[in-house]
């Protein structure tokens, strides 16, 4: 905090964001009073903020519990106009329900696709989320297929928005090929991430090549069958 010449607390916040501030206050054209307002609204949002938190933290619970997701969905849309700034936030959570509600499949597909077509849909951060939430390992039953084709291409759009050189969305993207069955296109994203991260703390994660080793195992087993499908086909000689 900074205290102006008269003894008053003039301005509070993080020291990265002191500069501007302490030069007016210095120079006499600090506004006082909109400083004092702007912490007030922001000590409002803050308890705003809390309220919701434990809101949807229950209904979070709730839904858990008994699959129903109606209660929630409206609480995370009456969150989005509340709070605009974490919109992001309350629609990757909606989005998050919907793919685990079977009959509510659909309505995930279109709420993603209207997603990319927004300004959240610029950022590949957000689509990798989304993505994730899909392809996580940590699920507790696998996608359906519909699910699985959206995940593919959310990842795809965040690779191209990234172009290339994000991790996280290469490691989400080389799951998703291996969930729709396109193993040589896991294991070729999956590498590319494990050498776009050579020499950096990401490479440490033991996760990237244990998955790398799942994917080159489950190509190598699809290739095998593929080949004694074909000799299994192939026309025999005649017998002499």
């Amino acid at each position: 905090f900074v205290v102006n010449g008269e003894g008053l607390v003039a301005w509070i916040g993080h020291p990265m964001e002191l500069d501007e501030p302490l030069s007016q206050i210095i120079e006499g054209k600090w506004d006082l009073a909109g400083e004092v307002k702007r912490i007030a609204d922001e000590k409002a949002a803050q308890k705003k903020i809390k309220v919701l938190d434990d809101k949807l933290k229950s209904l979070l619970a709730k839904f858990n519990d008994d699959g129903e997701p109606a209660e929630l969905l409206t609480a995370l849309e009456e969150a989005e106009t509340e709070i605009p700034q974490a919109a992001v936030s309350f629609r990757t959570l909606r989005f998050h329900v919907l793919t685990h509600v079977k009959d509510r499949i659909d309505d995930a597909i279109k709420f993603a696709n209207e997603f990319l077509d927004s300004d959240l849909g610029k950022e590949p951060r957000n689509l990798d989320n989304l993505a994730w939430i899909i392809v996580n390992p940590d699920r507790e039953t696998k996608a359906e297929p519909k699910l699985l084709k959206l995940a593919l291409k959310i990842a795809a759009k965040a690779d191209e928005l990234a172009e290339g050189e994000n991790p996280s969305v290469m490691d989400t993207l080389a799951k998703a090929y291996f969930d729709n069955g396109d193993f040589s296109n896991a294991v070729k994203t999956q590498t590319r991430l494990i050498e776009f991260v050579e020499g950096t703390s990401r490479a440490v994660d033991p996760q990237l090549k244990k998955r790398l080793s799942q994917y080159k195992r489950a190509l190598a087993n699809s290739e095998s069958k593929s080949k004694d499908s074909k000799d299994k086909d192939a026309p025999k000689p005649p017998k002499k």
